[in-house]
C-alpha cells in the first residue's frame, strides 16, 4: 500500500463513497491527492435525511461539494435519475472537477463544451 501513495493518476473515479463518511470534505480532499487531471464522483442526489440508508451520513445536493478545492474547479454537475436501474433507487449527483494551472481553459464532454463555472 505504501507504494500506491506514492502514485498520482490522470483520473480518479470516486462512485458512491463520500456518502459512507462523517466527515465527506476530509476524505475528499484525500482522494484528490490521488489525481492529476480529473476527479469524477458520484453520490447519492438529495436523500431525504429521515430515509438515508443506515450506512449514508451525509445527504448531498448541488451545493454540497465545493466549486474549487485544492486547485480543482468544479466544471460539469448533474443530477440523473437512476429510479428502475437495479442499482440505485433515486437520483445520483455526477461531478466533474478538473485540476486548474493559471489559465482558464474548456474541455469537451460529450458534444457540449463546458468551462469552469464562475464563484
Amino acid at each position: 500500500m505504501q507504494e500506491i501513495n506514492k502514485k498520482k493518476f490522470d483520473v480518479v473515479l470516486s462512485s458512491n463513497c463520500l456518502e459512507h463518511f462523517y466527515c465527506p470534505e476530509t476524505e475528499f480532499e484525500k482522494q484528490l491527492s490521488f489525481c492529476k487531471k480529473y476527479f469524477i464522483i458520484a453520490v447519492p442526489y438529495q436523500e431525504k435525511p429521515d430515509e438515508l440508508s443506515p450506512y449514508h451520513f451525509v445527504s448531498f445536493d448541488d451545493y454540497t461539494l465545493k466549486e474549487e478545492i485544492n486547485g480543482f474547479k468544479k466544471i460539469f454537475s448533474k443530477a440523473v435519475n437512476t429510479e428502475g436501474t437495479g442499482f440505485w433507487n433515486g437520483h445520483q449527483l455526477i461531478i466533474v472537477y478538473k485540476k486548474y494551472k493559471n489559465r482558464i481553459e474548456k474541455i469537451n464532454v460529450g458534444n457540449q463544451k463546458y468551462a469552469p463555472k464562475n464563484n
